[in-house]
């Protein structure tokens, strides 16, 4: 028994008959290294109450206590950030700039919603992991802090921006697969889609390669566009998700003012009902929306990152569902190289 819990192990032959004892106690191993063991036991007295033995169970808590420590350390950071936000919010409206306020609160609300839903599933998931007494699923659990961790990080990406909310900095393209981008959104938006007994059918194209995009963007991206898939989506629906090497539309092509032959394409295809026409025009306008909860941000957004990269997007609806479908090109373009089709 480590030193500072020999007392802890004291009180044990104290315990009294039919008394059972339940405490953490941290163990050296061999090697030396510290345990920390989860004791359940009771003690078995004679007729004249003397203490015969003890009978009980020891479990190996350390990998539990590991990932609790990590959780709380994610917790704190989480809380870090959110305060960085009303640090932010305090100082702006401190400066005056109240416009600056009404054209942007919105929107990073909205970005900063969806990563707090994935962080906060998952930690209420991990938590219930950690607090069971059955075989704890390590690897699980690591994904799931994997996750956790992750989303802190994109959450210190969009504060970044809201850092620097008045300046329009330029976005940092890399070459990077854009399916796998596509992979990862789809594992944190799993659960969401099992919460509606949705089918989702992936074809994600091989011949696409890397492309140059900012890979954060693109990710906000594909998360604004599975959400609104999700969202509009019946209980036991299907969502088609497919990407590829394409031609845009000429349609497409003057929409996005771009040329080229070569674009990286993905269609996001739900069988909700149908979006009115009228509604149909409005979709990419900022506020407007058609849900009760929305703040008519997210589709907006979604337009702005396509454009950033050159590219273009386009919706239909009909009675089989909605299609949304965006185009970004396979290689990166100069503004001198860029030119609106037929000139």
């Amino acid at each position: 028994v480590a030193p500072d819990h020999a007392d802890k192990l004291a009180n044990l032959f104290c315990l009294p008959p039919d008394r059972v004892w339940d405490e953490e106690i941290a163990i050296l191993a061999v090697d030396g290294n510290r345990k920390i063991t989860r004791v359940r036991c009771k003690g078995l007295y004679d007729e004249k109450g003397c203490l015969l033995e003890i009978d009980g169970v020891m479990r190996d808590r350390t990998c539990h206590k590991s990932l609790e420590e990590e959780l709380k350390a994610s917790k704190s950071a989480l809380i870090e950030k959110i305060k960085i936000i009303d640090d932010l919010y305090e100082h702006i409206v401190q400066s005056g700039k109240y416009k600056a306020i009404e054209e942007h609160t919105a929107e990073v609300a909205h970005e900063l919603r969806q990563p707090l839903a994935i962080v906060g599933g998952f930690a209420r998931r991990l938590e219930r992991q950690i607090s069971s007494e059955n075989k704890p699923d390590l690897d699980r659990q690591r994904q799931y802090l994997g996750i956790i961790i992750s989303e802190i990080q994109r959450l210190e990406k969009i504060l970044d921006r809201l850092v620097d909310f008045t300046k329009r900095s330029a976005i940092a393209k890399r070459r990077v697969d854009p399916n796998e981008l596509i992979q990862y959104i789809i594992e944190i938006t799993q659960s969401r889609m099992a919460d509606k007994n949705l089918d989702l059918v992936v074809n994600l194209g091989s011949e696409v390669g890397e492309i140059p995009i900012d890979p954060g963007r693109f990710q906000q991206l594909v998360l604004n566009l599975m959400t609104n898939a999700i969202e509009a989506s019946p209980v036991g629906g299907k969502i088609h998700l497919t990407t590829g090497a394409s031609i845009p539309s000429d349609k497409a092509l003057k929409a996005g003012q771009f040329g080229g032959t070569g674009f990286f394409e993905m269609k996001m295809r739900n069988n909700g009902p149908a979006i009115p026409p009228e509604a149909l025009k409005n979709v990419f306008n900022p506020f407007f929306t058609t849900k009760q909860q929305g703040t008519g941000l997210g589709l907006t957004v979604c337009k702005k990152i396509v454009e950033d990269h050159s590219g273009s997007i386009s919706v239909k609806s009909d009675d089989a569902g909605t299609v949304f479908t965006i185009w970004l090109p396979l290689t990166d373009q100069t503004e001198s190289e860029k030119r609106t089709p037929g000139e």
